[in-house]
């Protein structure tokens, strides 16, 4: 059979099975019955079993340009216990494929007066490609690809105080990928999209997930030149009357849509979403000069997200800049109304200021010939209120030549890098940035470059306070390659310093490097006790983690997470090891400890002493093993990998680099450990 829905939104298939004058066919129905009734003999139904084999339907929905086209084959549908005693449930079981791509199947069994059901819903490979009509009615988008995968089980049960519904399982989005509909680029795209510990329930309402990975995202973000962004442009608003007033560009406003004070958010927790390997391509064309870049290998993940009024999820993600840019983004905020909290720290490390011309000649009239940029950015907001801190690091920056500019600032900008850049070619300042973001003319771009324009001006108009309030400075040597504590993986800015370390080797032939491994007892120690401790919370609360995949931020309020972390202690000190720990914490703080307990947790409610776990996870760190041959195998790890880097780059052999003593860091960091590099001179051979 065929169901069509025409353009008019009806369909046909139910119009021809409509019985007609449905008034005198329901008064017939009653009479027959009350007579039946009346006679003792009550009219009864059983059906014992109905088979539906190898049936077919076409799905079509005209009320799309191009249709929406579904054909279903192979369909199989068994019906057991067809009766009307008001009793008996309706055991059903169906299976069928998807012309277009993938099967699905329903099972379980339904009332035959409605008030309850149970049913198992699993769909596989079903290819959503034939929806792209919707997609376009909708968006500016076009559907390349894409299929959804499910496996979820669902209850319905009929109340007075309203239906109850509950749904369970896991949803897989996977190879999505939608273009823009004009230039048939990418605009966003993923592999594989699990969404895992799926519960969705009504009365009560909640939506819990415990799990949502993207596998390779990519996403494209443009300023086109009119400053608006394509992110804006993506949804097809509905005409809006003509009042004669000039909407704002994308980038001029700033409103989100947050619930009103009298408004009640559905109840949503997400305990984790994870990230790996993302890519996101960048372009201004609102710039004098157009400017694009990519970061990739963006990875991190989101913890604790929540509708509670309260509630403050914790997020950290990193990424590469272009080829040898590192950066990071780490903090908290309210998830639904981040207007009211956000605490975020934005990273940039090594990045090549000269593609960032564009930005310094539509705004300062001049292009960058030289330098690298390191940002450390950290934005609060509380109330509505920014208050905002840049930290930027400028290496062997030099301006170039000048651009014409309409919107330039006429500062002396050469004047204010003489004075700024210290004896070893850094500029080292900071930049708050303060604002009301309920502010009709707010702008996060216009409120930094202000803060900007205002510390430079500060330093042309008072040079001598500049020159005397310049700092000392702890910059990299070529002779140390850095390493975050507890890690052995090379940073990409320390990629790039081997490279140039080969490239000298290279001309200097008997000249051999030898990578003296060197690890920090305190720091090393505690990052990798930290780690690990990290991996076994992962483990024992049921994250499945990939080789290279770090665990996260940990939500210490979330009530799986304060389980977990006493049974990790029970398992390593005893049975008796909570109750001496809060005892100890007590006794240290104070502070009446607040454990969750059994009624807490069957209802999925954390205690709200977040602190007593922080402590808690502290004592675990504590607890891990480490011995001094584990800093002794990290710190050879280090010069393995730096060696194993220089042979693939630069074909250097066993006699141009070796592997020296490990030993305990000789220079003191507060934030990397530094394996030292060495010059020898090869031996001969014998």
């Amino acid at each position: 059979t065929n169901v069509v829905r025409d353009k008019d939104g009806r369909i046909q298939l139910l119009k021809m099975l409509d019985p007609g004058d449905k008034g005198k066919l329901k008064r017939e129905i009653a009479e027959t019955g009350s007579k039946a009734r009346a006679e003792g003999k009550p009219w009864s139904l059983s059906l014992g079993t109905f088979d539906l084999i190898d049936f077919q339907v076409g799905l079509q929905d005209l009320t799309f340009v191009p249709e929406i086209v579904y054909n279903l084959r192979d369909i199989r549908a068994s019906f057991k216990n067809l009766t009307n005693d008001k009793k008996t449930p309706i055991a059903f079981n169906t299976s069928l494929k998807v012309v277009q791509g993938g099967s699905a199947s329903l099972s379980g069994q339904v009332s035959q007066i409605g008030d309850y059901a149970d049913v198992r819903v699993k769909l596989t490979g079903v290819n959503i490609k034939p929806l792209h009509p919707a997609v376009t009615k909708f968006t500016s988008l076009a559907l390349d690809s894409g299929n959804v995968s499910a496996s979820t089980q669902v209850s319905y049960r009929a109340s007075k105080p309203g239906p109850k519904l509950r749904a369970t399982g896991s949803v897989n989005l996977n190879e999505l990928r939608l273009n823009e509909a004009d230039t048939s680029e990418r605009f966003l795209e993923w592999k594989e999209m699990s969404a895992n510990g799926i519960m969705f329930e009504l009365s009560p309402n909640r939506l819990q997930v415990e799990e949502l990975r993207l596998l390779e995202p990519g996403a494209k973000v443009v300023i086109f030149k009119n400053r608006s962004v394509n992110l804006s442009k993506v949804l097809k608003l509905p005409d809006a009357p003509n009042t004669g007033t000039k909407l704002p560009s994308a980038q001029t406003s700033t409103s989100t849509v947050e619930p009103q004070e009298n408004q009640t958010l559905f109840p949503v927790n997400i305990d984790r979403v994870g990230v790996e390997k993302g890519v996101v391509d960048f372009a201004d064309f609102s710039l004098v000069l157009p400017f694009a870049t990519q970061v990739t290998d963006f990875n991190g993940g989101i913890s604790g997200i929540s509708s509670k009024p309260m509630s403050r999820a914790s997020l950290k993600f990193d990424g590469r800049v272009d080829k040898y840019g590192l950066s990071a983004v780490e903090g908290s905020l309210s998830p639904f109304t981040p207007k009211t909290f956000m605490d975020i720290s934005v990273l940039f490390r090594n990045v090549e200021m000269k593609p960032l011309s564009p930005y310094s000649a539509t705004f300062a009239g001049r292009k960058i010939a030289s330098g690298k940029l390191n940002l450390n950015l950290v934005y609060k907001i509380q109330n509505s209120e920014l208050l905002g801190e840049n930290k930027v690091l400028l290496e062997q920056f030099t301006l170039g030549g000048v651009v014409e500019a309409t919107d330039a600032t006429d500062l002396p900008l050469d004047l204010a890098v003489a004075l700024l850049t210290d004896a070893e070619g850094k500029i080292d300042v900071a930049v708050p940035v303060r604002g009301n973001v309920d502010h009709p003319d707010f702008k996060y771009g216009h409120v930094i470059w202000q803060a900007f324009v205002k510390m430079i001006t500060k330093v042309v108009t008072a040079p001598f306070r500049a020159l005397g309030s310049l700092l000392g400075d702890d910059g990299e040597q070529m002779d140390a390659i850095a390493f975050d504590p507890g890690s052995a993986r090379l940073l990409p800015p320390e990629q790039e310093k081997l490279t140039a370390v080969s490239e000298a080797l290279k001309k200097r032939p008997q000249l051999q490097l030898v990578v003296e491994g060197r690890f920090d007892p305190k720091m090393d120690s505690e990052a990798l006790r930290t780690r690990r401790t990290r991996y076994a919370l992962a483990e024992q609360m049921g994250v499945k983690l990939s080789p290279e995949e770090e665990p996260g931020p940990i939500a210490f309020d979330n009530v799986k997470t304060q389980k977990t972390l006493e049974k990790l202690l029970e398992m390593r000190s005893g049975d008796t090891a909570i109750a001496d720990f809060k005892t100890q914490y007590e006794k240290a703080t104070g502070k009446k400890a607040k454990r969750t307990n059994f009624a807490m947790a069957a209802i999925g409610w954390a205690s709200s002493d977040t602190a007593f776990y922080q402590a808690m996870f502290k004592e675990l760190v504590k607890l891990e093993p480490l011995t001094e041959n584990d800093l002794k195998e990290l710190a050879l790890s280090r010069s393995e990998g730096i060696i194993k880097e220089l042979k693939a780059n630069a074909g250097l052999d066993d006699t141009r680099v070796t592997v020296g003593t490990p030993g305990p860091s000789e220079k003191v960091s507060t934030k990397t450990v530094n394996t030292q590099l060495t010059l020898d001179v090869i031996k001969p051979s014998a």
